[in-house]
């Protein structure tokens, strides 16, 4: 063996070393390609939970209940209320269906996007929906 070594030329040296870098740089490329996927994957779901919590929190400075006196501050508010909902359904969809199978994150979540619109309306109180965000910001989906 190792006179067959010693006989080989340099050239089939080089061209067995360079075949051996190239794959190693194709396993490197595909490990990293599953760690790159992986990190979206978390991204999207951070940011998910950040945008809940931002609505959770503008939904807390708001009235329990909107038979109010409409007000300048109300007002803004309100379109506040709908902005952090707007961020939370973009942050939804960019999940691409990775929290569907959590039926307490999904659950809440079409409870909140479809009664917030009865909150604004003064049909029900804040706190059904900030319940349903303690639920979402409790469930350990990130990590």
């Amino acid at each position: 063996m190792l006179q067959a070594i010693a006989n080989a030329s340099w050239a089939n040296v080089w061209a067995a070393i360079s075949a051996i870098s190239t794959l190693s740089t194709l396993i490197v490329a595909i490990i990293a390609m599953r760690v790159w996927k992986s990190q979206e994957k978390l991204k999207a779901k951070q940011a998910f939970k950040s945008s809940i919590a931002e609505y959770a929190w503008c939904l807390a400075m708001m009235p329990e209940d909107l038979k109010v006196t409409p007000t300048d501050e109300l007002a803004n508010q309100m379109v506040e209320s709908v902005n952090r909902l707007y961020n939370c359904r973009h942050a939804w969809l960019a999940t691409e269906g990775l929290l569907n199978n959590n039926k307490a994150v999904s659950q809440s979540w079409e409870f909140i996007r479809t009664k917030h619109g009865d909150y604004m309306n003064g049909k029900i109180t804040n706190k059904d929906l900030i319940e349903k965000t303690k639920v979402i910001l409790a469930e350990k989906f990130v990590f």
